[in-house]
């Protein structure tokens, strides 16, 4: 899959959330995109060198057809033709840049374009596309809201790497942003996109998963107090385990810990102090009773108080997760329910949370 066939794919995906898209094909003409895509909520646009002006005035014409234009793709970016003259082609898509963000702001449109990359990255052993890629003049920046690249490992050959099985995988990289993290999804590009655009949701515990006993023994050792003002001291190591997790994932962390008693305001300190990766979603309640009401029979029962733990994530679930949705448990003990056990990374206490546990976590939030 390249750029094109994604771009499109993404154009049909938009369809189905009822968007309606001009599609700018610079390079591919109408004949050969119809065999390969069709949706009658896509106008495409195979007119060669076009112009932001011309594609303001596609827009235009389109909304008078009562085809209101939501979503503008653009593939791709270097083929277009630029208002300005004589100047260095780097200088045009600059400018080019410019133009397109004034239309999105002017025509009340969101702006995709494709784009060609240096070909350093064919040189790199792992070849994965970088901000330094991008073939554009200083400043661009300031101009766009998103980057993001695309990296096939199967393409290069590689069967197999960290991750596991390569085959149909593509990795999302979200390389610049304005206002979101950036971050790497893991897209199965032989399932349609719109299901893999749901929620993901991480677990945490603290205990036995970021603070650990080995660091513990090893701050005593060299006569540190493994303590501060909030507790325990978490190990670096699992702190860059759970970044690794939240930048392949994209999953919001709440936080299942006893740690929680201590309240909101003081989790969040702490989530700053320790630098702990993205931001602290929600915690999940604390129940003051293990009995609850069955859904089917409406009789209530009783769960042991050490499976309190599992009746606070499903209570937490059940309110406030966002369907369709995945998510993941990290933590050292098993007192989940049988229906949660698929979902829970177990640690182990003395090391944590470990780059093996940290692909564990991935691949289930990844399915």
């Amino acid at each position: 899959m390249g750029k094109t066939t994604f771009a499109l794919r993404l154009a049909s995906e938009l369809c189905n959330e009822q968007q309606s898209v001009l599609y700018c094909s610079l390079e591919m003409d109408e004949d050969k995109l119809a065999l390969r895509h069709y949706d009658n909520r896509i106008v495409v646009d195979d007119t060669p060198r076009q112009s932001v002006e011309h594609i303001r005035t596609t827009i235009q014409k389109n909304r008078e057809k009562s085809f209101p234009v939501s979503i503008v793709i653009i593939d791709y970016l270097q083929l277009m033709n630029a208002n300005c003259k004589n100047k260095d082609r780097v200088e045009e898509l600059y400018h080019i840049l410019l133009d397109l963000k004034k239309l999105a702001e002017e025509e009340d449109v969101s702006v995709i374009a494709t784009s060609h990359l240096d070909r350093k990255a064919e040189l790199r052993e792992d070849h994965r596309p970088r901000i330094e890629d991008l073939v554009f003049y200083n400043g661009w920046k300031d101009i766009v809201d998103n980057a993001v690249f695309l990296y096939r490992p199967e393409y290069y050959r590689i069967e197999k790497d960290d991750l596991g099985e390569t085959k149909n995988r593509m990795e999302i990289i979200v390389a610049h942003s304005r206002k979101n993290p950036c971050r790497t999804f893991l897209y199965n590009f032989a399932t349609p996109i719109a299901k893999q655009a749901i929620a993901t949701y991480l677990f945490l515990d603290f205990d036995g998963v970021l603070n650990t006993t080995n660091y513990a023994k090893l701050l005593r050792k060299e006569g540190i107090d493994h303590y501060d003002e909030f507790g325990a001291m978490f190990d670096p190591k699992t702190i860059s385990n759970l970044k690794y997790i939240v930048d392949h994932s994209g999953c919001k962390i709440v936080l299942s810990s006893t740690w929680r008693n201590e309240g909101w305001i003081r989790m969040q300190a702490l989530w700053k102090d320790r630098n702990l990766p993205d931001e602290l979603f929600s915690m999940t309640p604390i129940l003051l009773s293990t009995t609850y009401k069955d859904a089917k029979s409406g009789e209530m029962l009783s769960v042991p108080e050490r499976n309190a733990k599992a009746l606070e994530i499903q209570a937490w679930l059940h309110k406030c997760a966002t369907p369709p949705f995945q998510y993941v448990i990290l933590d050292d003990e098993n007192v989940f329910f049988h229906s949660q056990q698929e979902h829970l990374v177990q640690t182990d206490e003395n090391d944590g949370l470990t780059i093996p546990k940290a692909y564990e976590a991935i691949n289930i939030l990844n399915r």
